[in-house]
C-alpha cells in the first residue's frame, strides 16, 4: 500500500515512464534465538525469508542505490531474500547499554543485479529515561553492490554506505 501511495517518489520508472506499482504478496518465515539474561547480556540470532508472488502486473524498476532500501524492497520485485544476523547485547552501567549486530542478506539475482550479497552492521547505545523508556543513537553500516561504475574501470563496484540511527523507545 505505501508504495501506492509514494509511486513517483521511490519507485523511478513511475515518474519518468509512467510504470505503475503493482500489488505483491510477501509471505516470509523466520526464526530467533537468544541466549542470556537481559539484565546483563544476550546474544540473538535471526534467519528469515521472504517470497515475493506478484498478484498484478508491475511496471516499475527495482530502485537502486541505498542499500537498506533495495533489501527492504527486493522480495517486491520478484526476488527471494534470505537473511542471516547475530545482535549482542550488553549493559555498560545502570542507565547504558551497548549493542552490535553483524547481518547478511542473499537476494535473487537478475542480469542488472551482478552481486545479490550484501552485509551490513550497526553499534548503538541505549541511554536509559525513566524506568522503562530508552533514547538510542548508533551508526548503520551497509556494503552491497549498488550498481555504482568505477570510472577507471567502468566495473561495479561495492559501496560502504554509513547512515546515523537515532530512537526513542516508549514502554510506558
Amino acid at each position: 500500500m505505501l508504495l501506492h501511495v509514494l509511486q513517483g517518489f521511490v519507485t523511478p520508472s513511475y515518474s519518468f515512464g509512467g510504470g505503475q506499482v503493482g500489488w505483491s504478496l510477501v509471505p516470509s518465515v523466520g526464526l530467533v534465538a537468544t541466549h542470556g539474561e537481559r539484565s546483563e547480556r544476550t546474544l540473538t540470532f535471526n534467519a528469515d525469508v521472504a517470497m515475493g508472488i506478484p498478484l498484478t502486473g508491475d511496471t516499475t524498476t527495482a530502485p537502486s542505490g541505498v542499500a537498506p532500501y533495495d533489501d527492504l524492497l527486493s522480495p517486491i520485485y520478484g526476488r527471494a531474500r534470505f537473511r542471516l544476523g547475530a545482535t549482542y547485547d550488553a549493559s555498560l552501567l545502570e542507565w547504558l547499554r551497548v549493542r552490535g549486530s553483524l547481518g547478511m542478506s542473499v537476494h535473487g539475482t537478475s542480469d542488472d543485479d551482478p552481486s545479490p550479497v550484501a552485509f551490513n552492521a550497526t553499534l548503538g547505545f541505549d541511554l536509559a529515561v525513566g524506568k522503562r523508556s530508552r533514547f538510542t543513537l548508533g551508526v548503520l553500516w551497509w556494503n552491497a553492490d549498488t550498481r555504482a561504475i568505477d570510472l577507471a574501470t567502468h566495473e561495479h563496484k561495492r559501496s560502504n554506505d554509513f547512515f546515523p540511527t537515532i530512537d526513542f523507545i516508549w514502554a510506558g
